[in-house]
């Protein structure tokens, strides 16, 4: 007995659910039965590719039978069900693969086209703009690590992102470019093993540009109002005597900002300034650790695997650089005094400018270091002879699989000798060495598992949080952030964020 039914990918697919225990897909167009014709060369629907829901007890998935039940409903990808006993208890069911293993290594065009169809499910159903945490669950309990690698690759190709910013004046693209966004969140819940585990690279390069995202995306909200009463050239006097400041800044003079704005911001801007210092302490590190061989990329591969940092992979990749350089502009603009903080209470005024003066690097030094690394990697692109194509492939790479590129050797050469020797004798080097930042949870070392542990801190604002306040926690990455109500005064970038968390995902009360 048919207990619900279910359109499926745009209607073209009719699903059934049984009261018997399985659910039977049909074509609309022919009203024929989808089912695994073992046809690897040419995949259409995850039925066709072999994931069935079956009443069949000795399945091989245990949790893929379901028994008799008064109701069934189907994932948004139909990928897991939620059957209803009769007893009126509901039991999540996930699929059966019925064709074998998918993770046999001497059955390659199996474990392709089964990569290749969740892929093409994930990629429906971020066009239609679908959550699709039943896709990234049937990845987890299907494909092995080396599939689900090459299951990231398949969507990135599959949504034709495009990560190489290497060219001038693109980085405005990226706040626009809308899979950018869902691709990272994918390959940092990839990786996920838990609130306190261990990240690889990959999961903390994914991780750091989400949150250099939504900065900067919070600072294109903030910093966008003009200010006629600021005179000409609109600024502000703010900044402290003496404090130097970087003079090119690409944003419109004339701005303005709302009473409450600037000092939600104050978490953001020290978690901006916090990474930025996090950076050059790795980059000291692992300059340490080479020592002579620099220049020998497997032994610098082999060394940021065992720090297990990002730092490198960040400053490489022009899609990271690109938001580092666009919110290194907003952080120029409150050192600088180029905003009107008239309407803004002294002790945010004094929260933001001890941040500024109290950080071992400071916003120009690090302004110079990203300015330099772009001429040298654009020099480097151009001296090898490189193609667009070849050089879209190279910074994919450095994005997914965090490969450190043969042709960017030179670039890293002079980043950890010339850059930093030339940085040395203007910083406190021991400061920079002690500078506290585990909150940000990008190093493995015992203070950060402790502070993790121990301590929750809103992932959108960037503020640890009391003990006892109202959360919220994303779906998918499980970040938290304070639930703010809406009849509260709330910041108009903070109204952005309400819905989605950085990573794409809804967010839950908990």
């Amino acid at each position: 007995m048919v207990v619900s039914v279910h359109q499926v990918n745009a209607s073209t697919v009719i699903g059934f659910a049984l009261s018997a225990g399985s659910i039977t897909f049909l074509d609309r167009a022919s009203m024929k039965e989808i089912v695994p014709d073992q046809n690897y060369e040419m995949v259409s629907s995850m039925p066709q590719s072999g994931f069935v829901f079956t009443n069949d007890k000795h399945c091989k998935t245990p949790v893929a039978f379901f028994e008799l039940g008064l109701d069934a409903a189907l994932s948004p990808n139909c990928c897991l069900s939620v059957s209803i006993s009769a007893d009126g208890e509901p039991t999540l069911n996930y699929p059966e693969y019925a064709l074998g293993s998918i993770n046999k290594f001497d059955d390659l065009a199996k474990a392709t086209a089964a990569k290749v169809v969740l892929a093409l499910q994930w990629v429906y159903s971020c066009t239609h703009h679908n959550n699709n945490d039943d896709v990234l669950a049937i990845v987890k309990c299907f494909l092995n690590p080396k599939l689900e690698h090459d299951f990231l690759a398949e969507v990135y190709n599959a949504l034709q992102v495009n990560i190489d910013y290497a060219a001038d004046g693109q980085q405005d693209k990226l706040l626009r470019y809308p899979w950018i966004q869902r691709c990272l969140s994918l390959q940092y819940s990839l990786d996920y093993t838990g609130e306190i585990g261990r990240r690889s690279i990959a999961a903390k390069v994914a991780w750091t540009i989400l949150n250099m995202r939504i900065a900067s995306l919070t600072y294109a909200v903030t910093f966008n109002f003009k200010d006629k009463s600021a005179g000409p050239g609109g600024y502000g006097q703010w900044a402290r005597p003496g404090k130097l400041i970087s003079p090119a800044i690409p944003f419109v003079p004339r701005l303005t900002l709302i009473l409450e704005t600037m000092p939600s911001l104050l978490g953001v801007f020290a978690w901006q300034l916090d990474v930025m210092n996090f950076i050059i302490d790795e980059l000291y590190s692992l300059k340490h650790l080479l020592k002579d061989y620099i220049m020998d990329r497997e032994r610098v591969k082999a060394q940021i695997t065992k720090l297990n940092t990002p730092a490198l992979s960040l400053l490489l990749a022009s899609s990271s650089r690109g938001f580092i350089r666009y919110n290194l502009r907003a952080l120029n603009l409150v050192a600088g005094g180029k905003v009107n903080m008239s309407a803004v209470p002294v002790d945010a005024h004094n929260s933001f400018m001890d941040m500024i003066d109290s950080s071992p690097i400071s916003i120009s030094q690090f302004e110079h270091i990203i300015a330099d690394l772009d001429n040298s990697v654009r020099s480097t692109y151009e001296a090898s002879g490189m193609s667009e194509t070849e050089r879209t492939h190279v910074e994919k790479n450095m994005v997914i699989e965090t490969d450190i590129p043969e042709v960017l050797m030179p670039a890293v050469e002079r980043l950890l000798t010339s850059t930093l020797e030339n940085l040395q004798p203007e910083i406190d080097r021991a400061a920079l060495y002690f500078k506290d930042v585990s909150w940000l949870g990008l190093s493995d070392d015992r203070k950060t598992e402790a502070y993790r542990k121990n301590n929750v801190v809103d992932a959108i604002r960037k503020v640890p949080l009391r003990k006892g306040t109202k959360l919220r926690r994303c779906t998918r990455c499980c970040a938290l952030m304070e639930d703010v109500s809406r009849n509260r005064q709330t910041s108009a970038w903070m109204h952005n964020v309400q819905k989605l968390c950085f990573c794409g995902c809804l967010w839950m009360l908990i």
